[in-house]
Order: structure tokens, then sequence, then C-alpha cells
């Protein structure tokens, strides 16, 4: 097994060079690409001393040229670290490229770096495994995290995209439609990307149904479903396509050949559709929902969906419920804005609310109501009158209340159909029906 400080072959030397040189001879090409973002330890260690001096001229607005970063190295006794006078000299002088090309070497500079912290890795984990104090679950978990941060802290990716969102934000485009025109109405454009958004409301009122909707409108999805098993899924969203009931289904009341090959072709429909937009069921612990939104973070879905809260449990021992919900809606944001996606979770209701007139739900109704509210840009509530009187005169009419709101207005309703028995939910039409 190579060394795991054995990576000095690892380096795009030409590169480093070439970029050195080119901001030497024009230090405007540092603001021009972002160069101030990459850091000096992309760089082998006499070029990484050579670049650290160039950002420290740059920071305190200095001349940079070869007078300058020589002195500066001279100055802080990094001089012999970075070769001596006569190896920065040629450097420069040896220069044949142009500074248009200064956004490549930088490029090749970075990949070449995040080359050798992903040899590192693996060679520091190849390592880890075989000592036998050490799950597997846990190697495997701190080593998806090793990976993400190479991900995360790529050159600008943070403050460029946080420059990206600000634009964003004032133009109201920092929101991913749902696919309910009625629901993007109320929220300002859907649910946040880079950030959490709550669906709340009691067992049985639709957050799931509601949920997959969204997940197969949008597409690019991952639904993390620990309560619904992958069968079950695809049944019911083959039903909803067909609009045939799954209690026909299951009472053999379908006996119309045509009908069921109808059903069947809807279902092998809806399993092709979850290679794009998958879904995980099974038991999930708070360490396997992190690596799973990690995963489909990196392979490039727009959405995570979890299904519900309350259903994740909880991989070590904590002092009390409330601390283990901080921790998990806590993570759950951060996975949002540092993948810069959207995280949707699905949340319980209290009891109480069924023992008050007013079943309409409120933010203090929330199964630990205090983390959810808190770490949550959107908090939305799903409410359906039938729900509570199956002869009330809005019918199949249903309820998305937007209860909190970082950046629009709260109160705000969305009114959409749900046909109970296809536990399907639907756009209205300008006459109340559904569409």
């Amino acid at each position: 097994m190579r060394d795991l400080n054995d990576l000095t072959d690892i380096y795009a030397k030409a590169a480093e060079e070439s970029l050195i040189a080119a901001v030497v001879i024009d230090p405007a090409l540092i603001v021009e690409h972002d160069l101030d973002l990459l850091p000096p330890e992309a760089f082998h260690a006499k070029r990484a001393a050579l670049w650290r001096a160039i950002l420290s001229l740059y920071e305190r607005e200095d001349a940079i040229d070869l007078a300058t970063v020589t002195e500066w190295l001279r100055t802080h006794k990094q001089l012999e670290e970075a070769g001596d006078v006569s190896y920065i000299v040629g450097v420069v002088s040896d220069f044949q490229g142009s500074g248009l090309s200064a956004a490549t070497y930088a490029d090749q500079v970075i990949e070449a770096w995040t080359r050798r912290r992903i040899a590192s890795i693996g060679l520091t984990y190849a390592q880890r495994i075989n000592r036998t104090d050490d799950a597997v679950d846990d190697v495997l978990g701190d080593m998806e995290k090793a990976l993400y941060d190479i991900q995360r802290n790529e050159r600008g990716t943070g403050l460029a995209r946080a420059s990206e969102y600000a634009e964003e934000y004032a133009d109201g485009t920092a929101r991913m439609s749902t696919g309910f025109d009625e629901i993007d109405r109320v929220t300002n454009g859907g649910l946040p990307i880079g950030d959490l958004t709550v669906l709340a409301g009691r067992t049985s009122m639709g957050k799931s149904a509601l949920a997959h909707a969204i997940a197969f409108k949008v597409g690019a999805v991952h639904v993390v479903s620990p309560d619904q098993p992958l069968p079950e899924i695809i049944a019911n969203e083959a039903c909803r396509r067909t609009r045939i009931p799954l209690d026909a289904l299951q009472a053999r009341a379908v006996h119309d050949e045509a009908e069921r090959d109808r059903w069947i072709k809807a279902k092998n429909a809806v399993a092709k559709d979850m290679r794009t937009t998958t879904f995980d069921d099974g038991s999930y612990t708070l360490s396997r929902l992190v690596g799973d939104v990690r995963r489909a973070a990196l392979q490039g879905k727009r959405l995570v969906i979890v299904d519900h809260l309350q259903s994740i449990r909880p991989d070590k021992r904590y002092g009390s419920r409330r601390e283990f919900m901080i921790d998990l809606t806590g993570i759950l944001k951060d996975l949002a804005r540092d993948f810069g996606i959207s995280v949707l979770a699905l949340s319980q209701l209290s009891r109480a609310i069924d023992d008050r007139p007013n079943k309409r739900p409120m933010l203090a109704d929330l199964s630990e109501s205090k983390t959810i509210e808190e770490d949550a840009n959107l908090v939305l509530f799903l409410y359906r009158e039938k729900y509570y009187d199956r002869n009330t005169m809005k019918g199949d009419e249903s309820e998305v209340i937007v209860a909190k709101n970082k950046t629009g207005g709260t109160g705000r309703v969305a009114r959409i159909m749900f046909r109970e028995r296809f536990v399907l939910f639907e756009e209205r039409s300008d006459d109340g029906q559904a569409r």
C-alpha cells in the first residue's frame, strides 16, 4: 500500500507555475477570475509559499511583481521554502502562456488538489477499515463526510453560490416549483432552495400523497420513506394515474381485463419514473439519512423529501427526544444550504388539535414544535375539513396553509382538491372542480 504522504506526483506543476507567472505579470487576473478564493494548500509546498505571498500582497492592496513577492518571502522567512530567487525569476521568465488561460490553469490546479485529497482519504480509510474497533457504518459515514467536504470546498463554491443566491432572492427565483400552481402562488414561488421546508398535518390527512405528487411533478427528487414500502408507493401512484381505486383492486372488483392492463402499464411507467425520482424505504437512522441526502445531492437530485421526521431514529443516546430533533432539523437545514438543494420534511401534528373546536393547525401544534419552527424556512399545514366533518359543504377541498415563511407572507391559503378514494391531489379549475 502506498504511504499516506507519498502523493507528490499528483500535482499540476506546469499549471501551478503558469498561474503564478500569469498573476505576477497581470495581477488584475485575481479579480477577474476570483483567484483569491484559491487557497495555498492547492499548490505544491514551494509554489504554495509563492501563492501565499501573492494572496497576502493582494489582501493588503500592495503591488504584485517579482520584487514585492520576493521581498515578502524574505521578510516572512519563506524564501528558501519557495525555492530561492532564481527559481522565482525562472517561473516568470519561462512563462509562455497567456493571462487568457488563467481560469484554465486554476481549474487544473484544483483538479490535481482534489485528486490528492481523494487519494489521501482512500489511503486513510483503507487503513482504518482494518481496525476492528471501528464499526463499518462509522467508517462509511466519516468517509462520506470527508468526500462531501471536498465537493463543498472547491474554489469559490461558498462565495460564488452565495452571490448567485443573493440575485435569486432579489428577483424571487430562489424557489423550486411544487408543480401545483396554487401552492407556488401562496409561497411566492414554491419551496426555498438551499433551505428546509416542513409540511405538517394530522395522521391520514394526506401528507405523503401530496409529497409524492410533488416528487413526481418535479422530477430529480429523492424520497426517504421509512414508513411506506416501495411496493405500496408504486401501487398507489399507479392507482392515481389510472383512477382505479386500490381497494377495488385488492377486493378483485376490477374484472375488466383492459382496466387491469391499463393499471399494469401505469405501474410499469411509475417504476420507470422512479429511476430518476428515487424512493428509499426501510429503517432510517440519522446517519443513514445524512448519507442518503449527500448521495442524492451529488447525484443531481434537486429536492429531498423526508417522510416523516418522527420516523427517523437516533444512532446514539440523547438526553431527550428534543435534543435529537434539534440535531435532526439542524442537520437537514445545513445539508440543504451546503448542497444548494431543497429539503421537504413531513411532520406529525400534536393530537391536542383534535380537542379544540377550531381544528385548523397552528405552529404550536407541531410535534417537537420549537426546533422545527426555528429551523424551517417555510412551514406549511395540510388541512381538510372533510377529515373532521364528512358532510362539509367544502366537499373534497383541501387547504395548504402558509404558517411560516421567512421570505414571504404568512396566513395565505392554497386550495386544491383531494380525491380520497384515489389518495390523489389535483389543482382546482375556475369553477372549483379538479383539473
